[in-house]
């Protein structure tokens, strides 16, 4: 569960003791939005960056896919996850992959917790939404979630992006410090492409490793006589 999700866990109960003092909030998803489709924002961005729920374009996942997951238990003990080193991303690719955090920080800020969920792939969204129960998925489609990000002081952002790689697998990962300085929890994020765009695969917040590929060195040595 990612960084999104532990933090709306653990407002859940305080804002639903609290319901009655919010104001009704714009809605989760405005009925003029949905009948546009909007170009995606221009970029590259800069970051650090706190971005506009204005930016926000990509359209969220229906709530019956969150729903459809219930029941599905969450994982515990989780190993750490290991890859194996790729290669530098050129500059396209980590510009869209910072774009990709932009949005995902965005459509939080416009649509509260649980509202970057377009920005992942399916296999991305059903393991990253495992073990929610039926009264967060009620929270994210509650008035009470969009009023939080009424407030510009709560709204989430993207410290930084960085060793962006490309994976043997043709995924990209990238290390993400979130937050709006150097203070915010750091996680390793798996993109996969498609359509055009590097959407989420796994965010792992779990420990993570990223190994040399010593492949080269271990064919070397094997083709070296032994003296």
């Amino acid at each position: 569960m990612n960084y999104y999700h532990r933090r709306a866990a653990f407002v859940l109960a305080a804002v639903l003791a609290l319901a009655g003092a919010f104001a009704i909030g714009r809605p989760l998803l405005d009925a003029a939005a949905q009948d546009a489709t909007p170009a995606p924002p221009a970029g590259p961005f800069t970051l650090p960056a706190v971005p506009d729920p204005a930016l926000c374009t990509t359209e969220q996942r229906p709530i019956e896919e969150s729903e459809a997951l219930l029941g599905t238990p969450a994982p515990t003990d989780l190993e750490p996850v290991v890859l194996t080193a790729g290669t530098p991303a050129d500059q396209a690719t980590v510009d869209a992959v910072i774009a990709t955090m932009i949005q995902e920080a965005a459509c939080t800020n416009a649509h509260g917790f649980g509202g970057h969920s377009g920005v992942y792939t399916d296999a991305g969204f059903a393991e990253d939404n495992a073990g929610l129960d039926q009264e967060t998925i009620a929270f994210f489609e509650s008035p009470q979630n969009a009023a939080i990000f009424e407030d510009e002081a709560n709204w989430f952002g993207v410290s930084a992006v960085s060793a962006v790689q490309i994976l043997a697998d043709g995924r990209v990962t990238a290390i993400v410090q979130f937050g709006r300085d150097s203070a915010g929890p750091v996680d390793l994020m798996i993109f996969a492409e498609e359509d055009g765009r590097y959407l989420i695969d796994h965010w792992v917040d779990e420990p993570f490793d990223i190994l040399p590929d010593f492949g080269d060195a271990e064919e070397s040595d094997e083709a070296t006589p032994t003296p």
